[in-house]
C-alpha cells in the first residue's frame, strides 16, 4: 500500500509537539509493515528512514502541498490528510481516498493568534465548511472527546474511527522515585496549555507540602513563565530537555500534571503513566481520555476562576496519601502497557486497508466501535455532540431500529430479560453519542432490577442504579448487583458524584417530577450528562397498561382496567403514575440555569421524525416517549 501524510510540521520543527511524534511513528511503523510511504510537510524537514518532500512555507504549504502530491504522488493509495486548524481539502483536488487526521478543533484558539476577522474566517472554515468538504470521506479522531467535537460540527458519528496515540514503553526498572516531592509538567509551552494556571495552584499547595514543581517544554510561553516563577518558592522551568532527562523526570516525579485546556490526546499523561507516575489534571477534553479519574490520576473538576485553589486541594490531598499514589500509578502503568505503538499502527493500517479497498467513498463501511479492540475498542461513546435540529446518523436513525424495537414491546411480559437488555443496550448507544461511557461513572436512577445499569457496564462504566423497592430489584432467576435502596426525590449521592445520570420511564411515576429531575441535575459533574427518557401522558402508551382508556381519564381508566380483569393496574393514575407533558419537561430542561440544553427527540421513532417534537398539541399525542438530554454547566 503506497501511503503519503501531508500535514503541516516536521519533528525537526522547534515546534513539534505529540502529534508529529504519532505522524513519526505511524510513518515507520508502516514502512516496517513493508508500506511505501512519505511525508509531505512545512519546512524545516529532518532526515528519515522514509521519504520526505518540503511541502512549504507554515502558510504557503496549503497551496504549493497539493501540487507536490498531484504531480509526484499521483499513485498513492491513500493520503492521510491532517487536520491542523485547516486541513488541505484533499476532496477538492483528489478523487481516490483519502483519510483525514484530526487531534482536536481548535475552537477559541484562532482567536489567540490571528486578528478577529482572520479568526473568525479560519473558524467558520474548520467548523462549517470542513463537514462539507469530507462529508464522504473517513475521519480518524486521536480520542473520543475529539470525535464527540467532530460529531457537534456535522460530520457523521459513523464516519469517524477513533485511534488513540501510541506510548513508549522506556525501561526504567533502574529508576527510583524522588525522595521528596517531586511534580512534573511535561507540555508545549503555549498559552492553551495553561501552565501560569499550575504555577498558581503551586504557590498555594507550597506553603502546605514540601517538594519541587519543575517545568519541563519550550514554546512561546517559555520566558514569560521563567518570569513568573521568580516568586514562587521551588519551581524550575527547564525548557527542553534530551529524552533520557525527560523519562528520568517521568520516573522520579509523583505526579505529572495538566492544566490544559483542551488537548486531542494526553500523551504526556500516558507517558508518565508508562513510568508507574500517576496524573493530576484538569478536567478538559483529551485529557479526560487519557486518565481514568481516580483509578489512573486525579481529575479536577472547578469553575476556571476556581481552578488554581481547587487544584492545589487536590495537589495536596495526593501529596500527603501515599498508598493511593501507588495505587493509581500501578493502575497507570497496566492501562499504559494497552497503548504501544504496534498496536496504533495496526489500526491505522486496518484503517486505511479499509478506505484503500472501498471503491466509493459515500460512507465507511463500519462504525467508530467496530472491529476495534483493545484500550479503545468502546462501545459508542462521544461525548457532547449531537446538534439540534440535525438527525443522528447511528442510533436513532433508521426505520428498521423502530420496527425492532417496537416489536419488542410484544415480548415485554412473555421474555422480560430479552426485551429489556434489548432496550437498555439500545439506550446506552443513544447516551454514547453525547458522552463518553467507557471508564464513567453512572447512575441509572429507577433502575429496576439493573438491566440498565448492566448495559453501561457492559460498555466499560461504572455504574449502579437506585431503586426505591426492594421487591423491584429482585425479581427470580436473576442476580442482584450494584443496586441502592433510595428514593429518587432525594438521592443519596454526594454532589457531582457521577459523569452520567441517566433515567428510563421512571420520572412520570413519581408525585413530584421536577424534584427528580433536579437531583438527576445535582448528582452530575459540571460537563457531565443527564439522560432522561419518559412516557408522556397524551401518547397512545400513555396510561400504560390501562392504555388506550387513559384518554377518557387515568382514574376511570384504572377502575375499568379492575372491573376487566379483577385485579388493580400496577401503574395507578393517582398513586404510581401521574400525568406528565413534553411541554412540561422541556420548559424544565431549556429553563434550568444548572445545565445547557442539548437535544429531544422520540426516543423510539426514526430520527426524520424529529421534528414532531417542535410542534405543540401534535407532539403530546404522537410521540410515544421522549428524550432530553443535557449537560451540566
Amino acid at each position: 500500500m503506497r501511503v503519503v501524510v501531508l500535514t503541516w510540521r516536521d519533528l525537526a520543527n522547534p515546534s513539534a509537539g505529540g502529534a508529529e511524534v504519532l505522524i513519526d511513528r505511524l510513518l515507520s511503523g508502516l514502512m516496517k509493515r513493508g508500506h511505501t510511504v512519505a511525508l509531505v510537510a512545512g519546512g524545516p524537514i529532518a532526515e528519515h528512514a522514509y521519504k520526505t518532500v518540503d511541502g512549504g512555507g507554515t502558510y504557503s504549504q496549503y497551496l504549493t502541498a497539493p501540487i507536490i502530491c498531484m504531480t509526484r504522488f499521483r499513485q498513492a493509495d491513500v493520503i492521510i490528510d491532517v487536520e491542523n486548524g485547516l486541513p488541505y481539502f484533499s476532496p477538492l483536488w483528489r478523487r481516490k481516498p483519502s483519510v483525514c487526521l484530526v487531534h482536536h478543533l481548535h475552537t477559541d484558539q484562532w482567536h489567540e493568534h490571528f486578528p478577529h476577522s482572520i479568526a473568525t474566517a479560519c473558524r467558520a472554515v474548520e467548523r462549517r465548511m470542513m463537514p462539507v468538504v469530507y462529508r464522504n470521506r473517513s475521519f480518524v479522531a486521536v480520542s473520543n472527546s475529539t470525535a464527540g467535537d467532530l460529531v457537534a460540527i456535522g460530520v457523521p458519528r459513523d464516519h469517524i474511527r477513533v485511534i488513540e496515540s501510541g506510548v513508549e514503553l522506556p525501561e526504567t526498572s533502574s529508576l527510583t522515585r524522588s525522595a521528596e516531592p517531586l511534580f512534573l509538567s511535561l507540555n508545549r509551552l503555549v498559552p492553551h496549555k495553561r501552565v501560569g494556571f499550575l504555577l498558581d495552584a503551586w504557590e498555594i499547595a507550597s506553603r502546605q507540602i514540601p517538594g519541587r514543581l519543575v517545568i519541563v517544554g519550550d514554546g512561546p510561553e517559555l520566558k514569560r513563565l521563567q518570569a513568573k516563577a521568580i516568586g514562587i518558592p521551588r519551581v524550575e522551568v527547564l525548557g527542553r530537555v534530551p529524552e533520557e532527562t525527560k523519562h528520568r523526570l517521568l520516573a522520579e516525579s509523583w505526579a505529572v500534571l495538566s492544566a490544559a485546556h483542551h488537548e486531542g490526546w494526553g500523551m504526556s499523561i500516558l507517558e508518565g503513566a508508562a513510568a508507574g507516575t500517576p496524573a493530576l489534571a484538569v478536567d478538559a477534553a483529551g485529557i479526560r481520555d487519557a486518565i481514568v479519574d481516580d483509578v489512573t490520576g486525579v481529575l479536577v473538576h472547578a469553575p476556571e476562576s476556581e481552578l488554581p485553589s481547587a487544584l492545589a486541594t487536590a495537589w495536596v490531598a495526593l501529596s500527603v496519601d501515599s498508598p493511593r499514589r501507588e495505587r493509581l500509578g500501578k493502575a497507570a502503568k497496566e492501562r499504559a502497557a494497552s497503548f504501544s505503538w504496534e498496536v496504533t499502527v495496526d489500526r491505522w493500517q486496518s484503517v486505511l486497508e479499509e478506505v484503500r479497498l472501498t471503491k466509493s467513498e459515500k460512507r465507511p463501511k463500519s462504525s467508530i466501535a467496530s472491529k476495534e479492540s483493545g484500550a479503545s475498542a468502546l462501545t459508542p461513546q462521544v461525548r457532547s455532540g449531537a446538534v439540534r435540529g440535525k438527525p443522528r446518523t447511528s442510533a436513532v436513525g433508521g426505520l428498521s431500529r423502530s420496527v425492532r424495537l417496537l416489536k419488542g414491546f410484544r415480548t415485554q411480559y412473555d421474555d422480560p430479560d430479552g426485551f429489556y437488555t434489548m432496550l437498555a443496550d439500545d439506550t446506552v448507544e443513544l447516551v454514547g453519542e453525547y458522552h463518553p461511557i467507557a471508564t464513567r461513572r453512572v447512575v441509572d436512577v429507577g433502575g429496576g432490577p439493573g438491566y440498565f445499569a448492566e448495559a453501561f457496564r457492559r460498555a466499560g462504566a461504572e455504574s449502579v442504579f437506585i431503586e426505591p423497592f426492594w421487591e423491584s430489584m429482585t425479581i427470580p432467576g436473576r442476580k442482584l448487583g450494584y443496586g441502592v435502596i433510595g428514593d429518587g426525590l432525594s438521592l443519596p449521592f454526594a454532589d457531582s458524584a457521577f459523569d452520567i445520570s441517566h433515567s428510563s420511564n421512571v420520572i412520570e411515576h413519581v408525585v413530584d417530577p421536577k424534584a427528580l429531575f433536579d437531583e438527576m441535575l445535582r448528582v452530575v459533574r459540571p460537563g457531565g450528562l443527564m439522560f432522561l427518557a419518559f412516557t408522556n401522558w397524551l401518547s397512545p402508551f400513555g396510561g400504560h397498561e390501562t392504555s388506550p382508556w387513559h384518554y377518557l381519564g387515568g382514574t376511570w381508566a384504572a377502575e375499568r382496567y379492575e372491573r376487566k380483569l379483577g385485579y388493580a393496574p400496577k401503574n395507578r393514575f393517582g398513586t404510581s403514575l401521574f400525568r406528565l407533558d413534553i411541554a412540561e419537561v422541556l420548559k424544565w430542561a431549556k429553563g434550568t440555569p444548572q445545565a445547557e440544553f442539548l437535544d429531544a427527540f422520540p426516543r423510539y421513532y426514526p430520527s426524520w421524525t424529529r421534528g414532531i417534537i417542535t410542534i405543540p398539541g401534535v407532539r403530546e399525542l404522537v410521540t410515544w416517549n421522549l428524550v432530553v438530554v443535557l449537560r451540566r454547566r
